[in-house]
């Protein structure tokens, strides 16, 4: 049997409001030669018959697990399962445009890498929207996502299967992990030396929902350090962990005392964020630099 040229790999865990315009938005690509694979994380709704309605007479792996693992869990089973060369994930809340594959498809012929990424339209809970646009690719990569944050989102992402398996890559399924499993392994990639390709194209939607993990802003902070302690520290990539720490959670200590401030009334954060500048008057005066010039254009 002909392999096809793209798996997409979708964790799907109670999302009957809006698993079926996902997978439409799928059905619909104008590439076809695509394979859908769909890892059921033990839900508790009725989502898994409407992908088996949706997907009715359609070329679909519907795995369901008997235990909730999470997300990396359900993406790990369906990097494991797929038979195409280039793994396409995609989350069960956003959206592909009709010619996202047809672009990456071109994308990935046209160039040598081994993980692809295109810009996203997000849409908040409110429903404002604004075009994020991710990367840039840039010399020492892992050391930028590292202390500059992360820049690729998930259901753009696209990456060549023979590097996952050269390099046995998987997302780290540890609970302390939990929302931030991407940004974890967008690093353990680029330490492997990754090339990375970013497409300047708009070729989907990324929705916050009330659902969605990363909505827990509080959880989300909480585990996005966890990462950096574990790539600052516990993998020993540097002599000056310390120093490195600093800078790289610097910028998501600054946003959630913010977050705290504006959304929870806890002015006492005030002192958190003036303790937080004076401890790190360099990095503090970068991040604020860099934030001035961003307004500016």
């Amino acid at each position: 049997m002909k392999k096809p040229f793209f798996s997409i790999v979708m964790p799907n865990y109670n999302s009957s409001k809006t698993i079926s315009k996902t997978l439409d938005t799928i059905k619909n690509q104008s590439f076809k030669d695509f394979e859908i694979i769909v890892v059921d994380d033990h839900s508790t709704d009725n989502s898994t018959i409407k992908i088996s309605h949706a997907l009715k007479n359609y070329k679909i792996k519907l795995i369901k697990l008997n235990k909730n693992g999470g997300p990396a869990k359900a993406r790990n089973i369906g990097i494991k399962k797929a038979r195409g060369k280039y793994i396409a994930f995609i989350d069960s809340d956003d959206l592909w445009f009709k010619n996202k594959l047809k672009q990456m498809h071109f994308c990935i012929i046209s160039n040598r890498a081994n993980v692809y990424c295109h810009n996203e339209i997000t849409k908040s809970l409110e429903g404002k929207k604004k075009v994020i646009k991710n990367g840039p690719f840039v010399k020492d990569f892992y050391y930028n996502l590292l202390t500059n944050q992360n820049c690729l989102s998930t259901s753009a992402v696209i990456i060549e299967k023979f590097f996952i398996q050269k390099n046995n890559l998987f997302f780290n399924e540890d609970r302390s992990f939990f929302s931030v499993e991407d940004y974890d392994y967008w690093m353990k990639l680029a330490k492997k030396k990754a090339r990375f390709f970013f497409l300047n194209k708009t070729l989907g939607i990324y929705n916050f929902t009330e659902d969605s993990i990363s909505s827990n802003y509080p959880l989300h902070y909480k585990n996005t350090l966890n990462v950096l302690k574990y790539h600052c520290y516990k993998s020993k990539n540097f002599k000056n962990s310390k120093k490195i720490y600093d800078k790289a959670s610097y910028r998501f200590k600054i946003n959630y005392y913010k977050y705290l401030i504006l959304k929870k009334k806890d002015l006492f954060k005030i002192f958190k964020v003036i303790i937080l500048v004076l401890y790190n008057p360099i990095i503090s005066i970068q991040h604020f630099k860099k934030k001035f010039f961003f307004l500016l254009n």
